[in-house]
């Protein structure tokens, strides 16, 4: 490695959309780095063995993905949200051109499974997780007759895979967030603030009192205990007009058991 060069790590391995995501991130000097599961991703920007980081946030027909946000509680303050874009994903089913056996038994990653959940459902099919879609191709690829793969489409040649059926997710396409993470902490300005909170309403009053407006709030609990009740929040606060990043961090010092997260860039969609 050497200092002009940019590492970029990513939840991988590579084909996998969250590739795709830190590709559109990427920088002429980026070197990829793919790790798995999601969070060594965090931990190798926190350690300091890549330069930035890119995850998945957010899924259109899922919500936020738990194990990132878990991974922003477990390392706030030392690592940050700076930019965002989501694409669109779909998901194919594939299978060994030699394998003409009826389906018995479905493999992917936990989220795609979910996000094709209707399809799986008509067909009462049994499923098996993998650590990524990548990975459940691998394993249908080596595994018995019978064991089919959801995949992202055109992924399958590259694993002597046939290509038996597109669009398992129906008419209307999910699409998935992912953020771009550094441990500088943002400097510009931005309209999206990014906080862990425990109690949220705490930042809410702290920005009123400030005169920043927040247009919007979008928030999720994080399980961070095993008491009942025992809970953290990921919140995003999207400003009628733009404030300045020491601003806000101001405001969140103010606040009692409140850290900034970040302040997210707006990437073009993809």
């Amino acid at each position: 490695m050497t200092s002009d060069q940019d590492q970029l790590g990513y939840f991988g391995p590579e084909g996998t959309y969250t590739h795709q995501a830190a590709r559109l991130f990427s920088r002429p000097e980026s070197v990829l780095v793919p790790f798995d599961p999601i969070e060594k991703v965090y931990d190798a920007l926190a350690t300091g063995d890549v330069d930035r980081s890119v995850v998945p946030l957010e899924s259109s027909a899922e919500g936020y993905v738990p194990s990132s946000l878990l991974s922003l509680w477990r390392l706030r303050g030392t690592i940050y949200l700076t930019a965002h874009l989501d694409i669109p994903v779909s998901f194919s089913l594939y299978r060994k051109p030699t394998d003409k056996s009826p389906m018995v038994r479905l493999v992917g990653h936990p989220m795609a499974l979910r996000q094709i959940d209707r399809w799986v459902t008509a067909r009462h099919v049994p499923t098996a997780e993998a650590a990524s879609s990548i990975r459940g191709l691998l394993m249908a690829a080596s595994g018995e007759d019978g064991l089919y793969a959801v995949g992202p489409p055109e992924k399958g040649a590259q694993f002597g895979l046939e290509e038996v059926e597109t669009a398992l997710e129906g008419d209307q396409p999910n699409r998935t967030r992912f953020a771009l993470l550094s441990r500088d902490m943002p400097q510009s300005d931005g309209t999206r603030i990014c906080t862990l909170n425990r109690n949220p309403m705490d930042m809410g009053i702290a920005l009123k009192t400030s005169g920043i407006t927040p247009l919007h709030l979008q928030l999720a609990p994080i399980k961070i205990g095993k008491r009942l009740g025992e809970y953290g929040y990921f919140c995003e606060w999207d400003l009628t007009a733009p404030a300045h990043a020491d601003q806000i961090r101001q405001i969140v010092a103010a606040c009692g058991n409140t850290w900034f997260a970040g302040l997210l860039k707006d990437m073009a969609r993809h």
